[in-house]
Order: C-alpha cells, then structure tokens, then sequence
C-alpha cells in the first residue's frame, strides 16, 4: 500500500470515528431528570397539564424538575411539555422517580415501577362550550395496581378522564 493511500484511508478512518463520536454525544445528551412528589395514599390517574394561564412554572434545581401533585391528582402548569427538554425533538436520557409524600411535603415511600403504569405524553384537540377549538397537551400515568391500570374505566385515556381534563383547562383558562 502507498502512503498516500494509507494516510487517504486513515483520513477517512479519522473523520468516520469523529462523526460517530458526535453522534453518540447528540443521541446520549443528559436531559433533565423528574421526580414526581405524590400525596401518600393517592391512587389512579395523575396528571400534568401544560400551558396552562396563570398556573406556576415548572422550575429545575440541582438539574432536576419536581412535580409537586396536589390531591386531585391534577398539576397545572404555565410551562410547555417540552420544558427540560435536551434538545428539540425529545427530553434525552434522564431518571424519573415517583414518591409518596406527607402532608408536610417530606418524602415517605419512593413508588417503584411496578406502581407506575402507561406514563407518556398526549395532547386533544376538542371544542369548549363556546365552539372555540381547545388544544390541550398533558402528560399523564397511572399509580396503583397493574390489574387497575388495565381497567378501561380507571384508564387515564378514557373518554371521561379526557373531558375532566378539558373542564379542567377551560376553567383556567377563562
């Protein structure tokens, strides 16, 4: 093999492992991890409602957003789903933990993955009472049992856990 060819190939060699290298740090970029503090005792659908006017933002300390679930089991929030996000188009690597908390607000159980079921992102679109087209974005999971959570009346995306979110949004909103 020539030198040429050999500092050609390890060129090549040279600017494929950078590439990769960049991609793996774009792909495995941290986001910003969440705890959800949840009133001991709590059980069903839980609830974070985005964009919501003059609901408190959602704030990051020590690189970690908190959800503070109040006991209905809906937080409302001026934030975007976004918020905390790594970059555009999604939240990156992160940890999510669940507890139970006091009415003092201190951690007393951390709710293991077996509580926690079908957490995700989702958003409807639908018309409030006014015929005004309403988007409401949400994340939401179900804490209890795994036999619960597969009930379709307990289920967080049925129809009628949909239009108590809508009610929810209209109230403050208006």
């Amino acid at each position: 093999m020539s030198k040429k060819l050999a500092i050609t190939v390890l060129t090549i060699i040279g600017l494929l492992v950078l590439m990769f290298g960049l991609w793996v740090r774009y792909i495995t970029k941290p986001g910003t991890d969440e705890v959800y503090l949840i009133p001991e005792g709590h059980t069903g659908c839980v609830f974070v409602l985005y964009d919501i006017k003059d609901a408190l933002p959602l704030k990051i300390k020590n690189k970690v957003i908190t959800y503070q679930i109040p006991k209905d089991g809906v937080l409302k929030t001026s934030s975007n789903e976004t918020f905390g996000w790594a970059r555009k188009s999604g939240s990156g690597w992160h940890d999510v933990k669940y507890y139970y908390v006091n009415e003092n607000g201190a951690r007393v159980k951390e709710l293991g993955e077996k509580n926690i079921h079908n957490p995700g992102n989702s958003g409807i679109i639908l018309e409030d009472t006014s015929g005004k087209t309403v988007k409401l974005t949400y994340s939401d999971f179900f804490l209890g049992s795994e036999k619960d959570a597969q009930d379709p009346f307990q289920a967080c995306s049925n129809f009628a856990m949909k239009e108590k979110l809508l009610n929810t949004y209209i109230k403050s909103n208006n």
